[in-house]
């Protein structure tokens, strides 16, 4: 009997996954305390000047003491539901990010979370990139602010290294995929209809810019758009190598094309070709696998039916000419290269950046990427980390994906092709900060310990079964015994 598309197996695991409390070492109690001093930290600045009522302070109490028992209690289940929230981002901190400080607390208290799932080096240069970020703060503007950014840039590392533990089996990794093509296609719906309607309920929520882009619970739809691509390429993986989702091919269609939509209607540019070299790059290694290439022409063609069905909504929708426009160099785009320029010039002087968050202090326009906020506002040898960073997770994704490696089940193609569509984006816009990203970067980096354990593992094997005196004769042979 098959487990429907949208109702995931959340039950406690029986056998190998089931997870025994340990002691926590002394690095986990530090990661501890990094934790609760990040939440401390975010609640002083986003109460800074407000005064809760006490039935606001009670509902909020309540609410966490009920969070960290379904945390203790059904762990996946709480994990599940900070990804069903991982579309609502109005505000820094989210609400995703409550729910996930929590559950790392709780992962660090229970042993659960798993350090050795970080590449080496990956972790040598967050280290790195953590060091610069309190470096920096000698010249920041604002002790606030800098201290609200820094908090959630270091949530975020955490939560990446958080996942690329947590993400050890396809069930977890089915889970991890339900939630987010839930918000995601929840997401685009809303964002869809409020801009098309003008008496959709809470529609000035939902759009942006005079009413002329969709944003959906986002607060930019700059960063509504690209969260629908990893998903969308998942999806599309997914149709071609079936491994995590059920679901006939009409459904994935059918949710492919609101996707598309919704993303169509953020009218992010970047977005835009973010989803085409994504798509491209998947495509590129699905093609070299030489596998399953029956059901690889049938989702071509069906692409095909959903661009057809995409261009009709957006003629019947009067959004041609707009979409047009929006294609086209925009009066902005120059004050997005002056930002960019100016970056590179504050970093000209001050070796080690203005400060975490301190950009809008030194110019009246935001940097549009991540790159120049990077290097202005921690210094260039921030940069270079964070450019080494980038590339050795893009070396591991794509050796993930040539050795047809997945991350709990969610295809590597997919994940490749998010993390360069993701690279180029930040050219043109500040991501740091995009959940999503962080997201991408934990599962790779899961996929590719997943690998060298697997290696290891195999190596400790055929050691164990070699004869002493001929290390050329193959191993016994291995009689199964069923599933325990």
């Amino acid at each position: 009997m098959t487990t429907p598309l949208l109702s995931p197996d959340l039950t406690p695991a029986p056998g190998p996954e089931t997870v025994v409390p340990a002691r926590p070492s002394l690095l986990k109690i530090g990661l501890l305390a990094i934790v609760a001093l990040m939440v401390a930290g975010l609640a002083v600045v986003f109460f800074d000047g407000v005064a809760p009522s006490l039935p606001l302070a009670l509902v909020g109490g309540l609410g966490l003491i009920g969070l960290v028992a379904l945390a203790v209690g059904r762990y996946e289940a709480a994990v599940f539901l900070g990804f069903l929230l991982s579309g609502v981002v109005k505000i820094e901190p989210a609400p995703p990010d409550g729910i996930f400080a929590v559950i790392i607390a709780i992962a660090i208290v229970t042993g659960r979370l798993r350090l050795d799932r970080v590449p080496a080096p990956i972790a040598v240069v967050l280290g790195g990139l953590v060091a610069l970020n309190v470096l920096s703060f000698a010249a920041a503007e604002s002790i606030g602010g800098a201290v609200r950014f820094a908090a959630i840039t270091l949530y975020l590392a955490v939560f990446a290294v958080w996942l690329a533990g947590y993400a050890d089996s396809e069930r977890r990794g089915r889970g991890i995929v339900i939630a987010w093509l839930w918000i995601a296609v929840i997401s685009a719906i809303l964002g869809t209809l409020a801009l098309q309607l003008p008496s959709f309920p809470l529609r000035e929520q939902l759009v942006a810019y005079d009413a002329t882009r969709a944003s959906a619970l986002f607060k930019d739809p700059n960063v509504y758009g690209p969260f629908l691509i990893p998903i969308a390429v998942i999806l599309l993986e997914e149709m071609i190598s079936p491994r995590l989702l059920r679901i006939r091919m009409f459904t994935g269609f059918v949710l492919l094309g609101i996707l598309m939509v919704g993303l169509i209607f953020s009218f992010s540019r970047a977005a835009w070709a973010n989803m085409l070299l994504s798509t491209a790059v998947m495509f590129t290694i699905l093609l070299l696998r030489r596998r399953h290439m029956g059901r690889m022409a049938i989702v071509l063609g069906g692409m095909g039916i959903v661009a057809m069905a995409v261009l009709a909504v957006i003629v019947f929708s009067g959004q041609a000419d707009f979409i047009g426009q929006r294609a086209q160099l925009q009066q902005y785009d120059s004050e997005r290269f002056g930002a960019q320029r100016a970056g590179v010039e504050i970093a000209s002087h001050y070796p080690f950046g203005v400060g975490p968050g301190q950009f809008q202090y030194h110019h009246p326009v935001e940097s549009h990427s991540t790159y120049v906020r990077v290097l202005a506002e921690q210094g260039p040898f921030a940069l270079a980390l964070w450019i080494t960073m980038c590339l050795l997770t893009l070396g591991l994704a794509i050796g993930n994906a040539l050795a047809g490696r997945t991350a709990a089940g969610i295809g590597s193609a997919a994940l490749l092709g998010s993390w360069c569509g993701l690279l180029f984006n930040s050219v043109v816009v500040d991501t740091l900060h995009w959940r999503h990203l962080w997201v991408v970067l934990g599962l790779i980096w899961a996929a590719a310990m997943i690998g060298q354990t697997s290696r290891a593992r195999d190596n400790d094997r055929r050691a164990f079964n070699e004869p002493s005196d001929r290390y050329d004769a193959p191993p016994p042979p291995v009689i199964p015994v069923g599933r325990v």
